[in-house]
């Protein structure tokens, strides 16, 4: 979807959690068109309420 938005013309942006990839890979929201993210790649953890390293 971001990438369709962008190319006619509207910056994208990302905010929240991300579940289809890691840092430093393909998966990441910012190789998937998005322009901007803000938020937490690994969303299994979310559901600790103490989490180990977010």
């Amino acid at each position: 979807m971001a990438e369709l938005l962008k190319q006619n013309g509207y910056t994208t942006a990302l905010v929240g959690k991300w579940g289809l990839g890691y840092s430093r890979t393909e998966g990441m929201p910012t190789n998937q068109g998005f322009d901007y993210f803000y938020g937490y790649l690994d969303q299994k953890q979310f559901h600790n309420f103490y989490p180990s390293h977010l």
